[in-house]
């Protein structure tokens, strides 16, 4: 195989990966007793999600009527669509928030990151005003599954 091709290859297996992954994590999402199981687990009474695409807003959906979701919050606000602006989800019931507002309101509740591909980038914004330990990314929250 030649270097190009094989970089194709390399980067279609990776995003057939992240793929798997977020089917898998939406699976445990759409699984109301496992979720349930895990808000008791984790003794979950109020929340952020953070990441306003398909599995943030699947948690959320999931999730909101079992404990109180404080807000959905994207880095801009501007949330609800893909990357590339063609899939809308907007749902003006969903309480959405920027990062400077949640900045300026958040007093130490856990927030479950949902973006998977961010992780890093994610944790590395919010380490400075919430605590290691109050952060739960996705696969945490679904691990037990």
């Amino acid at each position: 195989m030649k270097e190009e091709e094989r970089k194709i290859f390399d980067m279609y297996v990776q995003r057939y990966e992240i793929l798997s992954q977020k089917f898998w994590l939406m699976t445990c999402l759409l699984d109301k007793k496992f979720v349930n199981r895990q808000v008791e687990l984790l003794k979950l009474k109020k929340i952020y999600i953070y990441g306003g695409g398909p599995l943030g807003l699947q948690l959320y959906n999931t999730i909101h009527k079992m404990i109180d979701v404080v807000g959905v919050v994207d880095r801009t606000g501007e949330m609800y669509k893909t990357g590339d602006g063609i899939i809308d989800y907007r749902d003006d019931s969903i309480p959405a928030l920027g990062l400077d507002e949640l900045r300026s309101i958040y007093q130490n509740e856990p927030i479950i990151i949902t973006p998977t591909e961010y992780y890093s980038e994610i944790t590395n914004e919010l380490c400075d005003f919430v605590p290691k330990e109050k952060q739960i990314l996705i696969h945490e929250f679904c691990m037990w599954r």
